[in-house]
């Protein structure tokens, strides 16, 4: 255990866990908070982790509003100030028949049996003020090195819950963290699993993913995971394309890391949806193009194919009507010729509309970024 640490606890977690200990039971702060505060960052959610049972916690709570969460796995939810705090009791698990679910849950009494159950080192440690920092598994030193590390046996980890996989992914983009090599090599054993977890939680984790700073290097580094739940990629993979780069050199890369590398120029968006459509049509819109030097993409006049079966990938993925439709409208008009005047651009805004025009634009940016071409379409990359 690290005492030194000191954590700003929201008061809200406070009383939770004073409240606890006034009875006789320990209770921590846990995962995805501790590693965020750890990061300097200031967690949205806070969940807890106790060795009382939950019907306890329900008693303790009484008088406050209480929500059955999972109370089955030992969940309660805990509103404070129209704010549910999750307080989950100490647990062991056992047996994951469709690799995601356990097939059965323990309550026990060691809070390192519940941390020892966790997917990732940064994500399972707990604190409080009575204890500091309890890290039995050193993320604290994963965090500081950054990597992401499975807890125990990362084969087990994975064939376990195989959303894990992209949970590992995600981290690996969002955080800009490396993968152990262990870690790296569980996942690819077990990446068949991800068949057996829904379209909806693929879809969370693959588009958390895509927005993350280093989407385009995990993107070209796992793509052998990614065609485990995409497999209309494989052409990407497997097509290799000319270019020139700003030298005027030709060069040869993959469709797969073209769209990568153009997924990241994306500026990052306060409406998600706006986001998770701009960068699907852009790691989607070579899908169905046939093998052609890369500054003539424009010319192959295959966007309704790419965009036919990129909108099988949204509902496949069970997308919003909203992401889907602005994604296939983006990949459909990606080659248009580019306005130069107010006109052109009037004309494409009675067209489009305001937002989808303009989204256009950033997708043109990014697709013409991501060639690289020596003389093509500069002006239009300021």
């Amino acid at each position: 255990m690290e005492n030194n640490i000191k954590i700003h606890l929201p008061v809200e977690v406070e009383y939770i866990i004073d409240t606890l200990y006034s009875k006789g039971y320990d209770c921590y702060a846990v995962g995805g908070c501790v590693r965020d505060s750890l990061m300097g960052k200031n967690p949205q959610d806070w969940d807890l982790t106790t060795n009382a049972p939950p019907q306890k916690t329900k008693e303790i709570f009484s008088d406050m509003e209480t929500v059955d969460i999972g109370i089955q796995h030992g969940t309660v939810g805990i509103v404070i100030n129209k704010k549910v705090y999750e307080t989950t009791t100490f647990r062991s698990e056992s047996g994951y028949e469709d690799m995601r679910h356990p097939d059965k849950v323990e309550f026990v009494s060691d809070l390192k049996e519940d941390l020892k159950r966790r997917d990732f080192t940064i994500n399972a440690m707990a604190y409080n003020r009575k204890d500091g920092l309890v890290d039995f598994f050193d993320g604290q030193c994963d965090l500081q090195y950054k990597t992401i590390r499975c807890v125990g046996n990362s084969r087990e980890r994975f064939s376990e819950d195989a959303l894990r996989i992209l949970r590992c992914l995600r981290f690996s983009s969002t955080l800009g963290f490396s993968i152990e090599p262990e870690t790296a090599a569980g996942m690819r054993e077990n990446a068949a699993g991800l068949k057996k977890i829904s379209a909806e939680r693929i879809s969370s984790e693959f588009f958390k993913l895509i927005c993350g700073k280093d989407a385009k290097y995990v993107l070209r580094r796992y793509k052998d995971i990614f065609l485990v739940i995409l497999p209309e990629i494989k052409p990407l993979i497997n097509t290799k394309i000319k270019y020139r780069d700003y030298k005027g050199e030709i060069k040869e890369r993959t469709l797969w890391q073209y769209c990568a590398t153009a997924l990241g120029y994306v500026q990052s968006y306060q409406e998600k949806n706006h986001e998770y459509a701009l960068r699907g049509a852009i790691l989607f819109h070579c899908l169905g193009s046939p093998v052609v030097e890369i500054n003539k993409l424009t010319d192959c006049g295959f966007e309704t194919l790419c965009a036919a079966v990129a909108e099988r990938i949204f509902e496949r993925l069970r997308c919003s009507n909203s992401v889907s439709d602005i994604a296939v409208c983006l990949i459909k008009n990606r080659n248009l010729e580019v306005p130069e005047s107010k006109p052109a651009v009037k004309k494409l805004l009675n067209k489009l509309g305001y937002e989808k025009t303009f989204l256009l634009f950033d997708f043109w940016k990014c697709i013409y970024r991501g060639i690289n071409v020596y003389e093509i379409k500069k002006r239009y990359l300021a």
